[in-house]
């Protein structure tokens, strides 16, 4: 399933809802509203569309086709260090070069403290746990659908991990 800059993630491009939180926000204008109402309803109306942009890629198909149909573009900002070229692949969003590895962030949905975020990153090391949004280590994960997943004990954070191959990884994370 792949991702086109027209119809954008193919699992939300029939969100007939996007057209209804437009045309409440024109009327709340229209009626003159509060002031303060208005900025709420335009930051959830922001935050709902957002989530659902084309391009912003959230969950594990899109990220890992996103990956395999630039395979041949990901091993080369591997070898060559410029892992910058892959903002330029629709469906990543961004690129965060750290110490220990390169997060090539996909997308995401919600609004702290319920937000989840999916992408893809390079771990020389192979540490499953490399990425900030990872728990401290990889002795915490256990063995799930070709990857490995971490929950907190009486909480709702999760993390997901998938190697692709080539030092490269999926991740999701949801807290």
């Amino acid at each position: 399933m792949s991702c086109d800059p027209i119809n954008g993630n193919p699992a939300k491009k029939n969100a007939p809802w996007k057209k209804l939180l437009l045309v409440l926000l024109i009327l709340l204008l229209q009626i003159g509203c509060t002031k303060d109402l208005l900025q709420a309803f335009s930051l959830f109306a922001f935050i709902a569309i957002s989530d659902n942009m084309p391009g912003n890629l959230t969950d594990r198909d899109s990220v890992v086709d996103l990956y395999r149909e630039n395979e041949e573009a990901f091993l080369k900002a591997a070898e060559t260090g410029s892992f910058e070229d892959l903002k330029d692949i629709f469906g990543v969003s961004d690129v965060h070069l750290n110490r220990d590895y390169v997060d090539i962030y996909c997308g995401g949905t919600g609004m702290a403290p319920s937000s989840s975020y999916y992408g893809i990153f390079y771990s020389e090391s192979d540490d499953l746990c490399a990425i900030d949004v990872a728990p401290g280590d990889s002795s915490a994960l256990t063995e799930r659908d070709g990857g490995f997943s971490w929950e907190e004990s009486g909480g709702d954070n999760s993390y997901y991990v998938e190697p692709l191959g080539n030092h490269y990884f999926y991740y999701e994370a949801h807290f």
